[in-house]
């Protein structure tokens, strides 16, 4: 007689192999259905790439037919910003009333073709006002413009009408009165039709460039043009204003500068510059030529919140010399800005050259005032005290507001 304990286990062995069959099968079928479903996936990731693919190669023939395009077009335009400027003022030299104003209001647009040739174009929409400070004509100048290639680092060259490379001020700001801490410039860096005595502007040729060295950083500026002339001022006849010769000189004899700047590797924040100027001016009404030269040096130290200018200039002449100069400094509390600016220019009566301008003799201004920052790239206001004292002339307590803007 069998064991039946014998039987019972082979019923079991049996019971097991088959249990352990059936789900090896069905293990099969469920990696079957795996394996075609990650084919299935993978037919539409290859799908997928390939429009991928199409689309990319699609956008890439779109760009290069918009860039074809964009160079086609007229590049006017494609960069295009505007400063500007409103202004409330006490009485002052300039306005015997309180008044509001309108301040320059500066277009401009740059544009690069490929990475050497660039262009600027500046145009400045002008408010002159005659004696009694009421708007007399307003008309558009061209402020700036200029070609320029660049040949390397080292030399830019430009041609055209651009500001002068005599000091700091005239080529860090320009005519963005957003970018200045002050309401204005120091006067006797005003523009020529505005009484300021250092010609602003100059049309011919400039090269240019920078060059990093052991001890620092160095860069230069050679220009020629046209020399300014005088004119009478429309608001006091008895003096003159400089003019810029865009279009012809009155003589033969070009203005030359230069400017040389240095940024000190041992003090960081630190820039010096030493500029000069030669030209020849016939005065106005007058066949009498002056043989004028303007020496120049600067300073410019910002670190951390504290920044702080200062320019020199020497006026000589076979006559006469005059010096003017200004010491700015400026402190920022996050979006405020205090500032305190001293400004004189001192020069003889009978200075041929300073003499016969709206800007000569003997003047001092005592400026403070804090700047506030609405938006840091767009849009400050100011507020002023500025105490102006000129030679044979009433003291002058001014109070102005502006508010100025970028766009």
């Amino acid at each position: 007689m069998k064991n039946p304990v014998f039987n019972a286990g082979k019923v079991l062995f049996f019971s097991l192999v088959f249990f352990l069959m059936l789900n090896a099968s069905a293990f099969g079928e469920e990696l079957q259905d795996v394996k075609e479903e990650l084919k299935k996936q993978k037919d539409v990731i290859e799908r997928l790439e390939n429009r991928v693919r199409e689309l990319e190669e699609r956008k890439k023939a779109e760009q290069e037919a918009q860039k074809e395009v964009k160079a086609a077009m007229p590049q006017f335009g494609m960069n295009l910003g505007a400063f500007g400027d409103l202004n409330f003022s006490t009485g002052n030299r300039e306005r015997k009333n309180d008044s509001f104003s309108i301040g320059e209001v500066s277009l401009y647009s740059t544009s690069n073709i490929g990475e050497r040739l660039n262009f600027l174009l500046e145009l400045g929409v002008e408010f002159k006002r005659n004696e009694s400070g009421e708007i007399d004509e307003t008309h558009v100048d061209i402020e700036r413009l200029w070609a320029g290639y660049t040949f390397s680092d080292f030399l830019i060259a430009r041609a055209g009408r651009f500001h002068s490379a005599l000091g700091y001020w005239n080529r860090a700001y320009h005519h963005g009165k957003h970018l200045f801490v002050t309401v204005g410039r120091p006067f006797f860096l005003n523009f020529e039709d505005d009484n300021g005595v250092i010609p602003i502007h100059i049309v011919g040729v400039e090269f240019s460039g920078t060059k990093l060295t052991s001890i620092g950083r160095f860069r230069y500026d050679l220009e020629a043009g046209n020399g300014p002339r005088m004119k009478e001022d429309s608001m006091v006849p008895a003096k003159n204003n400089l003019a810029v010769n865009s279009t012809s000189d009155d003589n033969n004899s070009k203005q030359v500068v230069a400017r040389f700047v240095l940024e000190p590797k041992a003090v960081s924040g630190l820039v010096v510059g030493i500029s000069g100027t030669t030209f020849t001016v016939e005065k106005a009404s007058s066949t009498i030529s002056v043989n004028e030269a303007i020496y120049g040096a600067d300073v410019y130290f910002k670190r951390g919140l504290l920044e702080f200018i200062a320019e020199y200039f020497r006026f000589r002449n076979r006559d006469a010399s005059a010096n003017a100069y200004y010491l700015q400094i400026a402190y920022t509390l996050d979006r405020f800005t205090p500032y305190f600016r001293y400004e004189t220019l001192n020069s003889d009566k009978d200075d041929p050259y300073l003499g016969a301008l709206s800007g000569g003799g003997q003047r001092f201004q005592y400026i403070g005032g804090v700047k506030y920052d609405i938006d840091f790239i767009n849009s400050s206001l100011k507020a002023q005290y500025r105490y102006d004292d000129e030679e044979d002339e009433n003291i002058h307590n001014v109070f102005e507001l502006q508010w100025a803007f970028h766009f």
